[in-house]
């Protein structure tokens, strides 16, 4: 068991699941900085963060612009002196068609859910390094493993940082840092759908949804006892196994998936 307070946390986006995951930490004495594009985002964050101790920083930081994030990281170091954790959060849904998804649309969501994460990462490595320790938790999705239709390009994004997150656990290990990938089921109370143009979170599917709170648990859980992979939702076992094991199945409903998830 790993001993949080005191540590310096850096969560990038401030939407359900960051502002829960800020809180969490701040519970536990930490001190948080949190980055987000959108300053009302931030301040709602702010009121939910009032009274749960720690100390708290935030800052308008759009993770698609690497200037943005380095500046968001380095002001972080600069007043605490160091990151010993990094949570990776940040990203957005497009719900659509690939053939009805512009090239631009695909390249702005590979640029914040990917290349934020490859941003943010860097930034903080030149401060874990040196210092011989650090903590990286990524938080990547069930669909990485079985993605679904009509949000194919997320799913990429999302497989990519899988495979990321897989070869950085290896290469780091020789510097004493941790790499955790977090792997949610559908959240809901999140800007996810709203974002992503799905009206599921409205349909019965709700009830089958993650509280943003029971993803941030399992964030700071995997920060106390570190591993290498966590599961949230017995979803994001089963289905991985049920692709390998039952593929024809599997092709089958993801065409049926495909006539009715638009």
């Amino acid at each position: 068991m790993v001993g949080l307070h005191g540590k310096v946390v850096v969560i990038t986006g401030a939407g359900g699941i960051g502002s829960e995951t800020a809180r969490a930490f701040a519970q536990e004495g930490c001190f948080v900085a949190v980055c987000d594009r959108l300053e009302d985002r931030l301040e709602s964050a702010r009121e939910r963060l009032e009274g749960c101790g720690g100390e708290v920083n935030m800052m308008v930081a759009d993770v698609s612009d690497e200037l943005q994030v380095k500046t968001f990281v380095e002001a972080t170091v600069e007043r605490w002196g160091r990151v010993d954790v990094l949570v990776n959060n940040a990203g957005y849904g497009l719900h659509k068609p690939f053939f009805k998804t512009s090239v631009e649309e695909i390249q702005a969501q590979l640029q914040t859910n990917y290349m934020g994460v490859v941003y943010a990462t860097k930034a903080a490595l030149e401060h874990m390094v040196p210092a011989g320790s650090g903590h990286i938790i990524n938080i990547v999705s069930v669909v990485a493993k079985l993605p679904v239709p009509n949000s194919g390009n997320y799913a990429a994004t999302k497989a990519a940082l899988d495979s990321l997150s897989l070869t950085l656990r290896a290469e780091l290990s020789e510097f004493g840092i941790l790499v955790t990938t977090v792997y949610p089921t559908a959240v809901r109370n999140t800007h996810f759908f709203e974002t992503s143009g799905s009206a599921i979170e409205e349909t019965w599917a709700r009830h089958f949804m993650k509280d943003p709170s029971e993803i941030s648990a399992a964030i700071v859980g995997a920060a106390k006892n570190p591993r290498a992979e966590v599961h949230v939702g017995a979803q994001t076992r089963i289905l991985p196994v049920a692709r390998a094991l039952l593929p024809p199945v599997v092709r089958l409903l993801l065409r049926w998936i495909a006539r009715v998830y638009r």
